[in-house]
């Protein structure tokens, strides 16, 4: 137990803060999917608990075969946030419109 915590801690080191609290903030589900879609074997990694699923994704990081995106961050999130903001930007062009006519007309 202890040399897994001393392995675990060793390797998580290796990573940025920000790489370390993603990687905490995970599920368990969703490291699992994460270690097998860099080719892991599924039968080696639902075996394990936690800490080796942690440490093995960290690994996984540290040795560059896979980058981290920043904590909180999804294209496909951004690009809906991007349309909303768009179109909220196009409201308010159009208001401004109609105002800058009436105020013409007065």
């Amino acid at each position: 137990m202890l040399a897994t915590f001393v392995t675990k801690a060793l390797t998580m080191e290796k990573l940025s803060a920000v790489q370390q609290q993603q990687i905490k903030k995970m599920l368990n589900e969703r490291l699992r999917v994460k270690l097998i879609s860099t080719g892991y074997k599924e039968e080696m990694i639902m075996g394990l608990e936690r800490d080796g699923l942690m440490s093995m994704y960290a690994e996984v990081i540290a040795s560059g075969k896979l980058m981290a995106r920043p904590a909180g961050y999804d294209p496909e999130v951004e690009k809906q946030r991007l349309a909303f903001e768009q179109m909220k930007w196009e409201e308010e062009h159009k208001r401004w419109e109609i105002e800058m006519e009436e105020e013409n007309r007065n």
